[in-house]
């Protein structure tokens, strides 16, 4: 027998063991130190990588000069303020921000969107445009950030409400509060464990070997994660997740050996004897046990969501040394240690008479022996009653569950500190879908537009005769077919200067600021950053004309150039009437025109015009713009700084314009379920278009964190019923091969699906009914397969020690049930308080995600052990009478107990 062979293995090499994993202690524990370096606190979705958002992405980088998938890490300030005051007083605020930021090297640019109000109360949001080539994580930089806005505020007495926020704060905020939850929540499970263990057995010493052998698990398992780490992105809950497991898990393991092996002495067995009965028997039952769990969450690796497959690698470690742990080292400790693993409590003090018979001890240990020999005659005499109650408890859960569906809100799970706070600020008065915009990458077949640069990142943009007559007005329709659904905010494609001036035209808006104010009420809150930095740069041109240098934007620059040389010569010029003659004439190159109109002028307007045009140079206006208007250049800015276009030249800085990008931002949060309703829309209007127009559309793809959340719903709901029927499929086949009954596999898991069942009905029911806080629909399929392989643990443990009484002692069957639930009950109740309260305190955690997790994993977990395992799996296997044994090569022991199997 194969766990004949692996005691007696350990018996006779007991300290060749404990050596051996003290070895592996002092080489493990300088990687697991390590193990946290490589952990991810980034909130950005991982999807395959043949997934359409990931193909998006790299399009965007490739052929979008400005363009990052990354600009969602940009560090977001907002600022709120209550009243008109308050906005005064936070625009002056602002304004030593951007006079300061050269504090910050990597701080290339504070834009500054306009207030969400003008009177109050409302918010100013800030993005801070950081330099890529110096900061390759700006989650890094967060807290300098925020020390630097707090130094401004305090050197300028600046006391309004401020928060640093975005992504990049979030992730941040993520490993600080990881570091928090490890420094709560494992004290808290190690020192339960501790009283737990150490009132069960009345011993110092047996409740300190459990958490110190998992401890030496855990240090193997970290060791493994930092390894893993080198080749896929790890987030940071799986380490914190892994930690309780083990604790959980491997504590009950342990206990179970020593609780056998202490049976085993009470029993009047000899020390070897009953270390050899523990590691046996118990052996078996933990190594069962482990391997479910182990395929439970080995099983989650398939997923084609990252973060849950590298969870379920890691756990499966975990499982799995921790599972070696208990299976050798433990058993070794009791060989070399024997009773004195009580201490201070001997053998001798449970004999009659002993310490262990008289006190709160014997009474607590007679009350429970009278609590679990009830509890299975109560199973055993009403088992058809308890069956039917099952599934009527069942019914009202099952319903709980088609009336609630999980959210997809991976933002509001996750946040914490102070970028929750900025974040809830955004969502009462702007648009939180700014934080992870979407974008609908679009390819032609023929160029739209052409683009030449000028000096430093300033050009021209021509559109060519393809944009104007066949591609325009079906881009216009296309972002006004989206906006049709309510929540979304913002639908821009690329921008047209003359549509707008075309408009103002129609309308008879003569007034210069008026035309300002009407470009600004058309354009949306991400486009007006972008046109406000056009009007900053014109103002520099203007200072010293009798023209208003905003008029350039709509008269083009002849009023301005005429403004400037009379001014200075005193002598009239009409600039744009020379260039229309000339182009009467035939001319059509305008460095030629320029350079002809120059040297027609006096001397004195000559050196005006150079002074001039050098200082125009400077900031992008070339000989095509003094020529053919500003629009070439407002498009350019407008379209390349919005990413809106793509193309060849991203890569020369001139060429083709071959891709348009239609950036779309939610009202609701981007991941929300309401904004996941928005992406699809979103993404059925792109493919209609794609459609309509496929003999000029080449190509098109979706991009964008909420895409890729998208993205990993659509994949995960494949992949939840294959990961869910494969965990069951395999546990099954587990416990067929184990048990060698047809039954006893269907048995167990049919009675886990249904405590998963109540507990997924109660989360709901507490979360999202009664706290008014969303299921995340990572839970359900957690929760299905950790209890799947946790909670089977003490299936197996009942369920073999029922077998053993059948099998080894000739027990009937009802014989065989009761004195498996007195002799187990105890030691099941005390795992899965052990286990449910492990996980449990993932509810002292900051992030909702890990607080749904520990409420469900807790419920799952105690339901199991105090309720199914006690009443309803001893009901259903008496019911089930002999046909629990009907199965391949099982064989019933008919000649009654043996001495030497006994227990």
């Amino acid at each position: 027998m194969f766990f004949d062979r692996i005691a007696v293995g350990i018996q006779r090499h007991a300290k060749m063991v404990v050596i051996a994993w003290i070895a592996i202690l002092c080489v493990s524990v300088p990687f697991a130190v390590q193990s946290w370096g490589v952990l991810s606190y980034s909130t950005d979705t991982l999807v395959p990588e043949d997934a359409e958002s990931e193909i998006g992405s790299q399009i965007t980088f490739e052929y979008f000069p400005t363009f990052s998938v990354n600009a969602s890490y940009t560090p977001i300030l907002v600022i709120y303020y209550e009243d008109s005051s308050g906005l005064e007083s936070s625009l002056e605020f602002i304004d030593a921000l951007k006079g300061s930021a050269y504090r910050l090297p990597f701080i290339i640019e504070i834009v500054v969107m306009d207030p969400t109000s003008e009177s109050g109360p409302g918010v100013i949001i800030l993005p801070i445009i950081v330099d890529k080539n110096a900061v390759s994580d700006t989650s890094l930089y967060t807290q300098d950030v925020r020390d630097f806005v707090n130094d401004v505020a305090a050197e300028t007495g600046f006391e309004g409400n401020r928060y640093v926020t975005g992504v990049s704060a979030i992730s941040y905020d993520l490993s600080q509060i990881a570091v928090s939850d490890v420094m709560k929540i494992d004290p808290f499970a190690i020192l339960m464990i501790l009283i737990l263990i150490g009132l069960f057995f009345r011993s110092f010493v047996s409740s300190a070997i459990p958490p110190m052998a998992i401890g030496i698990a855990f240090s193997l398992t970290m060791a493994a994660v930092l390894v893993l780490g080198q080749y896929f992105e790890i987030f940071f809950i799986t380490n914190v997740m892994v930690l309780v497991t083990m604790l959980g898990v491997g504590c009950d393991y342990c206990i179970f050996i020593i609780t056998r092996y202490r049976e085993g002495l009470r029993s009047g067995l000899e020390h070897d004897e009953a270390v050899h009965q523990a590691a046996l028997w118990a052996g078996e039952s933990i190594t069962i046990s482990g391997i479910s769990a182990a395929i439970g969450f080995g099983v989650m690796s398939i997923s084609s969501y990252s973060m849950l497959s590298i969870l379920g690698i890691v756990l499966a470690i975990g499982v799995l040394t921790a599972l070696l742990a208990a299976l050798t080292l433990i058993p070794a400790i009791l060989q070399l240690l024997g009773d004195r693993i009580f201490w201070p409590t001997r053998k001798e003090d449970f004999r009659e008479g002993g310490r262990a018979t008289r006190g709160w001890y014997a009474w607590f240990s007679k009350l429970g022996e009278r609590y679990f020999r009830r509890s299975a005659r109560i199973s055993i005499g009403h088992a058809k009653a308890i069956a039917i109650a099952a599934v009527l408890v069942s019914v009202p859960a099952a319903y709980v569950l088609s009336e609630n569906e999980e959210s997809y809100d991976i933002i509001t799970s996750m946040l914490c500190g102070e970028s929750r706070d900025g974040i809830e600020y955004m969502g009462e008065y702007a648009e939180r879908g700014l934080l992870m915009p979407s974008y609908s990458i679009i390819e032609y077949n023929r160029p739209i537009a052409e683009v030449t640069s000028t000096v430093g990142d300033m050009g021209v943009l021509h559109w060519t005769d393809f944009w104007k007559d066949e591609v325009s007005q079906s881009v216009e329709a296309l972002c006004a077919e989206i906006l049709k659904d309510p929540n979304i905010a913002i639908a821009d494609g690329p921008f047209v200067w003359s549509h707008l001036t075309d408009a103002m035209e129609r309308e008879g808006i003569t007034d210069t600021d008026a035309k300002v104010q009407y470009v600004l009420d058309h354009l949306s809150s991400t486009n007006r950053v972008v046109f406000r930095y056009i009007l900053e740069a014109v103002n520099t041109l203007g200072a010293d004309s009798p023209v208003p240098a905003r008029s350039i934007l709509f008269d083009g620059f002849g009023p301005f150039i005429d403004g400037i040389l009379y001014k200075q010569t005193g002598q009239a010029y009409d600039w744009d009437g020379n260039v229309a003659f000339l182009k009467s004439l035939g001319v059509t190159d305008t460095d030629r025109i320029v350079s002809t109109l120059v040297s027609q002028m006096t001397s004195e307007q000559k050196l005006v015009m150079y002074v001039m045009t050098a200082k125009m140079s400077e900031v992008g206006v070339s000989n095509d713009i003094l020529v053919n208007g500003p629009g070439l250049f407002i498009d350019y800015v407008m379209n390349i700084q919005g990413s809106h276009i793509g193309g060849d030249f991203a890569k020369t800085g001139s060429g083709a314009v071959s891709f348009i990008n239609v950036v779309t931002a939610t009202v609701d949060d981007p991941t929300s379920k309401r904004s996941m309703e928005s992406v699809s829309w979103i993404m059925s209007v792109t493919d209609a278009y794609t459609e309509r127009n496929s003999s000029i559309v080449s190509g098109e793809w979706e991009a964008g964190n909420a895409i890729q959340v998208h993205d990993v719903l659509n994949v995960m709901k494949k992949d939840m019923a294959l990961i869910e029927l494969l965990v069951v499929v395999l546990i099954i086949i587990l416990l067929f091969v184990v048990m060698r009954s047809y039954l006893i596999p269907f048995r167990s898991v049919i009675t886990i699906l249904m405590s998963i069942s109540w507990t997924l009905a109660l989360t709901y029911l507490v979360f999202d009914t009664i706290l008014g806080q969303p299921v995340l629909w990572l839970i359900p399929i957690m929760l299905m397969v950790m209890c799947l392989g946790l909670g089977m643990d003490y299936d197996i443990f009942l369920t073999t020690r029922i077998r053993e009484n059948v099998m080894v002692r000739g027990m009937s069957n009802d014989e065989a049930i009761e004195h498996a639930v007195l002799h187990t009950g105890s030691v099941i109740t005390l795992c899965g308080i052990i286990m449910g309260g492990a996980l449990g305190l993932l509810m002292l955690s900051s992030l909702l995600f890990l607080q749904e997790v520990g409420f469900a994993m807790f419920v799952a977990i105690i339901t199991d052990a105090l309720v199914v395992r006690t009443y309803i799996v001893p009901a259903l296997t008496h019911l089930l009478g002999d046909w629990n044994w009907k199965g391949p090569g099982f064989r019933m022991k008919k000649d009654g107990p043996q001495r030497s199997q006994t227990l």
